[in-house]
């Protein structure tokens, strides 16, 4: 995770990629950094940004999987861009 005045990215070093993400984007890693369980990062996330549980678990759900899918993620298989859209709820 990289900050750069308001903005916030976080880079791969094996795909060579920068992604810069939104304000849901920026609580949502750093709630999973954090070791927050799935469900917490979407209450939470539902308490402080969106104010509605069912967009709140689209939100991490989405952000969660197309951060495992590219690589982000500890753990996460090197798949590069295999899921990521400009549509995801989560990026700039």
């Amino acid at each position: 995770l990289m900050m750069l005045d308001d903005e916030v990215f976080v880079y791969s070093t094996e795909m060579q990629s920068l992604f810069s993400l939104n304000a849901t984007g920026r609580f949502i890693w750093r709630a999973v950094e954090a070791g927050r369980a799935v469900e917490e990062v979407i209450a939470r996330t539902a308490a402080e940004v969106t104010r509605d549980s069912e967009d709140a678990r689209i939100f991490v759900e989405s952000a969660i999987e197309d951060w495992h899918a590219n690589g982000l993620l500890e753990g996460s298989p090197r798949q590069p861009n295999a899921n990521l859209t400009d549509s995801a709820p989560w990026i700039d």
